[in-house]
């Protein structure tokens, strides 16, 4: 009997193991299993020095540190496995994880229950959509199908979800720390705005900085409003970084979508931060998603009695 619970053990590790090693769904494509699993061993070495991990889940990683014993830290592998893909010498890849974990797990001196003193660290990061599991533990809404506008402090070198008992402890409308955060999204320097035009119907605008465009686009009536047409605009958002639009006066817009495509999918697959190569229609303050089937775009049905 000993010998068997023992074996049955040793399997149920194993499976485990295993589970925590499988490449997620959302990843395939960007990277292979087999550097999936350099990077899950080399980022296990360093933070179970750090404190334990509690499980690794849809590409993020749960891990409570050593010096914040009830806290779970979520730390997600997207930017990592971006940045490791850009390296072709593998033999550097540790040194890549040893430096982002570095910057992920140092402590900042900040009283989380203090609403006054994390007001303006309140932010809004758009993640792709994760599984139901890893939703769960995170504060969002949907503005772009398919993606999760999240509440988050940021803090210095990171970024760090806000979890429902922190917003018990503050006391605020969830509506009203949504508010707070896309103002200070829209505050912070940074956006880079540059134009292409080829006639006065025939318009993108791109919008770059280190890490919050889609954040900032997510407001684009206040923000950019010059860039939305009589009929709205199509809006792209690959990285967080990085987001596009083309105004909608007629339908050269379409042609100007299609030639700005394979810029999309390249800052998707090669930027840190990927969103979604999806492309989303903005016209009456909400985001509609335009299907691509066969290649060809497939415009929502609303548009398509417009122009």
């Amino acid at each position: 009997m000993i010998k068997l619970s023992k074996l049955l053990l040793g399997l149920s590790l194993f499976s485990c193991s295993m589970d925590q090693e499988k490449l997620p769904e959302r990843y395939v494509g960007q990277i292979t299993q087999n550097d999936y699993e350099i990077i899950i061993k080399h980022s296990k070495n360093f933070l179970q020095e750090k404190g334990t991990i509690k499980k690794i889940e849809d590409g993020v990683i749960y891990v409570v540190l050593n010096d914040d014993s009830d806290n779970v830290n979520q730390l997600a592998l997207d930017n990592l496995l971006r940045s490791c893909k850009q390296e072709d010498d593998k033999a550097k890849w540790r040194e890549i994880i040893v430096d982002h974990f570095t910057r992920l797990t140092t402590k900042v001196n900040l009283d989380r229950s203090d609403f006054d003193k994390c007001r303006d660290l309140i932010a809004i990061r758009i993640y792709p959509e994760y599984e139901e599991k890893t939703k769960a533990l995170m504060i969002f809404k949907v503005d772009f199908p398919g993606t999760m506008s999240t509440l988050v402090l940021d803090l210095p070198d990171k970024y760090e979800s806000i979890d429902e008992e922190t917003i018990d402890l503050w006391r605020v409308p969830i509506d009203s720390l949504f508010y707070i955060a896309q103002e200070n999204v829209n505050k912070r320097d940074g956006i880079e705005i540059r134009e292409a035009k080829e006639t006065e119907t025939k318009r993108v605008y791109s919008f770059f900085s280190p890490d919050h465009s889609a954040s900032y686009i997510r407001d684009i009536k206040r923000n950019a409003d010059f860039a939305i047409g009589e009929f709205g605009a199509f809006v792209a958002i690959p990285t967080r970084g990085s987001a596009f639009v083309i105004p909608i006066e007629d339908k050269s817009a379409i042609e100007a979508l299609d030639k700005l495509r394979p810029t999309i999918k390249l800052f998707f697959d090669e930027d840190p931060g990927s969103i979604t190569a999806d492309i989303f229609w903005y016209y009456n303050d909400r985001f509609e998603l335009v299907e691509v089937i066969n290649d060809e775009i497939v415009l929502p049905h609303e548009l398509k009695t417009k122009i």
